[in-house]
C-alpha cells in the first residue's frame, strides 16, 4: 500500500462529542476544555509523521467507533464469559482498545495490532500511560506479511500472552475482534484474505464476533479516491461467506450514510456497520 499524500492539518476539524470529551478527561486527567485541545494537536501532530492518513488528518484517532457499533453491549458480555480475549485489528493510537478496558473489558486480555508501533507509542503520549502502566497486548506488524503470521507456530501459545511478536500462536482463541476503517484500504482480494485470518483467529466458539465499521457504496466494486474496491451489503456478505468456506456464519450488515462521515464540511459518506457471528 502506497504512502498517503500529506495534507495541511486544520485544527478547526477537532471536534469532540460529548462521550467523546468525557473519555479523554478520564483516560488523560486533563479538565480543561483548551488543554486537552492543545494536547490532542501536539498528539495529532506525532501520529500524523508516523503516517499522514486522512483519519488522522480528520481526528480519527479521537472517535469511539467501537461503543458506537450497534453489537458493542452484546461485545462487553463476553468479556465475562471464560477467559476470552479482545482483538483490536489495526488499532492505530489504541482509543478503542483502550474504551473497551474503561467500559469493563479486562485489560490483560484486550489485544490490539497495527502496522506502525509508533502509532503505540504515541497513543501512549495521548493517553499519558506508558507499557508499565497499560497492559493490553500490543503486536506490531502487517495482517499480510507470512513473518507476522507465521504458521508454523499456530497454536504454539502456552500462555494468554506468549508470542507477542506474531499473531499465528494465537489462532483461535479471540472472542472478539474490532475492525474498524481497515478494510476499505485494499481491493477484494486483500479484503477476503483479510477476512479469512480473522475467522482463523476467531475462537470456534459459538457466538464469538468480528465485528466493525468501514467507508462503502451502493455499487460494489466502485472505489474513492485511494481506496480501490468499495461494498455494498450484498457483496460484504458474499465475500464473508465466500472466506468462510464451508462454515455457516451469522452476518449481519447495515449500510447508512453517516453524520460522522460529514464532519469538516465533506459531503456524506456511505459506511458499512456490519457484524459476523459463528454459529
Amino acid at each position: 500500500m502506497r504512502r498517503a499524500k500529506m495534507h495541511p492539518l486544520d485544527p478547526t476539524l477537532l471536534s469532540l462529542r460529548d462521550d467523546e470529551r468525557a473519555f479523554f478527561v478520564a483516560q488523560t486527567g486533563i479538565t480543561e476544555d483548551d488543554a486537552l485541545r492543545q494536547h490532542i494537536l501536539r498528539v495529532q501532530q506525532l501520529a500524523y509523521a508516523v503516517a499522514p492518513y486522512p483519519c488522522i488528518q480528520r481526528f480519527g484517532f479521537t472517535r469511539l467507533k467501537i461503543s458506537r457499533h450497534p453489537e458493542y453491549r452484546e461485545v462487553l458480555k463476553l468479556a465475562t464469559s471464560g477467559d476470552g480475549r479482545l482483538l483490536d485489528l489495526a488499532c492505530c493510537v489504541g482509543n478503542d482498545a483502550r474504551k473497551a478496558v474503561a467500559d469493563g473489558w479486562p485489560e490483560d486480555r484486550v489485544w490490539a495490532t497495527d502496522l506502525h508501533a509508533d502509532f503505540w507509542t504515541v497513543g501512549h503520549e495521548l493517553f499519558r500511560s506508558s507499557p508499565e502502566t497499560c497492559k493490553i497486548t500490543f503486536v506490531a506488524g502487517d495482517l499480510f506479511d507470512d513473518v507476522f503470521w507465521d504458521l508454523s507456530r499456530a497454536g504454539s501459545a502456552s500462555a494468554p500472552n506468549a508470542a507477542a511478536s506474531v499473531l499465528s500462536p494465537h489462532l483461535g482463541t479471540f472472542a472478539a475482534i474490532h475492525v474498524g476503517a481497515f478494510f476499505h484500504l485494499f481491493g477484494l482480494d486483500r479484503q477476503t484474505e483479510a477476512a479469512r485470518r480473522c475467522l482463523a483467529l476467531l475462537s470456534r466458539q459459538p457466538g464469538s464476533i468480528v465485528f466493525g465499521s468501514h467507508i462503502g457504496s451502493d455499487t460494489a466494486g466502485s472505489s474513492l479516491g485511494s481506496l480501490p474496491h468499495l461494498q455494498n451489503v450484498e457483496s460484504w456478505t458474499a465475500m464473508w461467506t465466500e472466506a468462510a468456506g464451508d462454515e455457516a456464519l451469522i452476518s449481519d450488515p447495515e449500510s447508512y450514510a453517516g453524520a460522522k462521515a460529514a464532519r469538516g464540511n465533506r459531503p456524506p459518506m456511505k459506511w458499512l456497520v456490519w457484524s459476523v457471528r459463528r454459529k
